[in-house]
């Protein structure tokens, strides 16, 4: 069986987070709020000189008037251009700064510091903290590769952790068996490749990538909020955070590179590409984690009684555009569900979203809800799935308010990248800010190979050029098109998913400190 089972009831890569709010929001006149690309810029940036309007002066002084009014302009321009240098040098510097602290912008800087030892990296996540929540995410071949080519020690940690599916059991949305299928061969996947494809949770994976960066490296309830481009390639970036964190409300900080590994609804990604949003589906989906000890007689029994098998549930008469969800295991007794709806299932129930106004846009995806509403992402998954088999029911129940996510589907056209570079200067971008895959874990697979493939460029480069990031996204654009343009029944999808396109950035036998 293909990947195809799985990606249909969204084992995702991108999974909510929490959000911090400071408790004041101050505008940087300095700094340009990200938002829709600029249409000008000023002259020591792109080399573009003003329109000035001029007025017309007497007869007899309109010689004197502008040669005095050139010196005025020429005067202010220099002095503006001392002011910007100045800023330009004053606060906080680094090489590297890094919107988003997820799994994509974690491997990033592990990929960085791996292929430039010594060079000064920073990951800005607006969570509040990275504590255990997410659902799990379907491991590929590329993926292992590309994290064996960044952080090799981080890879018999997760496969540790990991765990191969041995079925899937196919229900309606009353429970009744329909089929039952074996989606992998591991056995064969080890022997081929050394890898094999497996369930890891979102959480394990992130928390294993963030336990390899040197402690500091992320800070979190920050958020990068506007940005500069200088005349060297370089970005002065200004980052909210919260005082209650030990940071200031707002600072500027003077970064040699930029990535944007901030999601969906990058802020970074608007103002390089500026394509606007992605596509809603019409689709909702909701997630989380539970640990369900069996002993009791209880929750934990039943799904202990099917260990080593994922549960799908599908509306049968409309398999593809009505609902679903699945519960699969991960280790320890922890289990994950996942489910989504079509939005107009929710509006017939009274209920609505609105998926440019949700947390989930406003946020770029590292919202959840805080418990606070009796209208919780939990309680609407619950009424949305109300009638499906008491099983589905008891395990959402189960999960803790704050580590169930709702969020809406997103898509963006395959070749929506520029084949000749995604954005300028010293900005790039890595994961779904980058390119958004169906819900089957191409998109951290896919963000795992970004990191391994930027690392490497930098690495032949030797320094952190613009260069090499322009020819990291030049190679990368292909491939993803590949992979993402092939429907998930496509033999082929997979045949070019398991090439194998990464290089070892650090050695085999070295664990990333």
């Amino acid at each position: 069986m293909s990947t195809l089972t799985l990606a249909r009831v969204g084992l995702n890569s991108s999974v909510p987070g929490s959000f911090c709010r400071p408790r004041q929001q101050r505008m940087i006149q300095a700094t340009t709020r990200l938002g829709p690309r600029r249409t000008t810029a000023p002259s020591h940036v792109d080399g573009r000189k003003s329109t000035l309007a001029r007025g017309t002066p007497p007869p007899g002084r309109r010689t004197r008037r502008l040669a005095s009014m050139t010196v005025s302009m020429v005067a202010a321009r220099e002095e503006g251009k001392r002011e910007e240098d100045s800023a330009a040098q004053s606060g906080e510097s680094i090489d590297v700064a890094i919107a988003g602290g997820g799994p994509a912008g974690l491997a990033a800087a592990l990929a960085v510091r791996a292929a430039l030892p010594g060079v000064s990296v920073k990951v800005f996540e607006a969570a509040s903290e990275n504590r255990e929540h997410g659902a799990g995410v379907l491991m590929n071949i590329n993926g292992w590769r590309a994290l064996q080519s960044i952080a090799p020690a981080a890879v018999p940690i997760l496969d540790e952790k990991a765990r191969a599916l041995q079925s899937m059991v196919w229900h309606d949305e009353a429970g009744n068996e329909m089929r039952k299928v074996s989606p992998f061969d591991s056995e064969a996947s080890m022997a081929e490749f050394g890898y094999a494809q497996k369930i890891a949770s979102w959480y394990d994976i992130r928390n294993t990538l963030y336990d390899l960066l040197p402690p500091d490296t992320v800070e979190f309830c920050s958020k990068i909020q506007g940005m500069n481009a200088q005349a060297d390639g370089s970005v002065r970036i200004s980052v909210s955070g919260s005082a209650d964190e030990g940071h200031a409300h707002e600072r500027e900080i003077n970064a040699k590179v930029l990535i944007g590994a901030d999601g969906y609804f990058s802020r970074i990604r608007e103002h390089t590409i500026a394509d606007g949003p992605p596509d809603f589906t019409g689709r909702l989906t909701w997630r989380g984690r539970v640990t369900l000890p069996p002993g009791d007689g209880g929750i934990g029994d039943k799904l202990a009684e099917q260990a080593g098998s994922a549960n799908l549930y599908i509306d049968a008469a409309n398999f593809g555009k009505g609902r679903s969800a699945i519960i699969y295991p991960l280790q320890d007794s922890t289990y994950v569900f996942t489910a989504n709806c079509p939005v107009s299932h929710l509006e017939q129930l009274g209920m609505t979203f609105e998926p440019f106004k949700s947390k989930s846009s406003a946020m770029s995806l590292q919202a959840d809800d805080d418990g606070t509403d009796d209208d919780t992402g939990k309680s609407r998954c619950l009424k949305a799935m109300g009638d499906y088999p008491q099983l589905v029911l008891d395990v959402i129940q189960a999960t803790p308010d704050p580590v169930v996510t709702e969020h809406g589907y997103y898509i963006r056209p395959a070749d929506s990248l520029p084949d000749d570079g995604w954005c300028t200067g010293g900005i790039t971008l890595v994961g779904d800010a980058a390119h958004l895959a169906p819900p089957d874990g191409q998109g951290l697979n896919l963000a795992l190979e970004d990191a391994a493939v930027l690392g490497w460029h930098l690495k032949q480069e030797g320094t952190l050029s613009v260069d090499a990031l322009r020819s990291y996204e030049r190679e990368r654009s292909p491939r993803v098109e590949a992979i993402l343009s092939l429907p998930e029944i496509n033999p082929d999808r997979q045949k070019i998913i398991i090439e194998n396109v990464v290089h070892p950035i650090v050695d085999n036998e070295v664990a990333v400190s």
